[in-house]
């Protein structure tokens, strides 16, 4: 069974970017995917923030990612980029570790301005972990 992981990088709870990442995470698992998110507002802040890469409470979120053939990954849109919480965890990822997998990347706006803030903030993130784009 493919399985697919959602990372969560919206700072408040519930939030509309969280409401999108379920309803796609349930679509998928309707049609036979199974799925798994990873909300970066639960991980322990003081690992994120100190930069912990080492950190054993991060490895259940690296164990997931590893295990998934796809990933979505969303974040509201603060000050036209992704929100640094999401990029407080992507830094402890490992150089390529996304290497492989198909990625959906998602940015809930608030405005039109920021239509292109996945290819000019996030893409670049993504492509340094290993993501490949057609």
């Amino acid at each position: 069974m493919t399985k697919i992981v959602a990372i969560a990088g919206s700072p408040s709870h519930p939030s509309r970017t969280y409401g999108i990442v379920e309803y796609a995470l349930n679509l998928l698992a309707e049609n036979g995917f199974e799925t798994d998110i990873i909300s970066v507002r639960d991980l322990p802040s003081e690992d994120l923030i100190f930069g912990r890469y080492d950190s054993p409470a991060l490895e259940p979120a690296k164990a997931l990612i590893q295990q998934a053939s796809g990933l979505i990954i969303a974040t509201p849109v603060y000050k036209a980029a992704y929100t640094g919480l999401l990029k407080s965890f992507l830094d402890l990822l490992p150089p390529k570790f996304l290497s492989g997998k198909v990625i959906l990347p998602i940015a809930t706006g608030g405005t039109i301005a920021h239509l292109l803030s996945i290819d000019y903030t996030l893409k670049p993130v993504l492509s340094e972990l290993g993501a490949e784009y057609l």
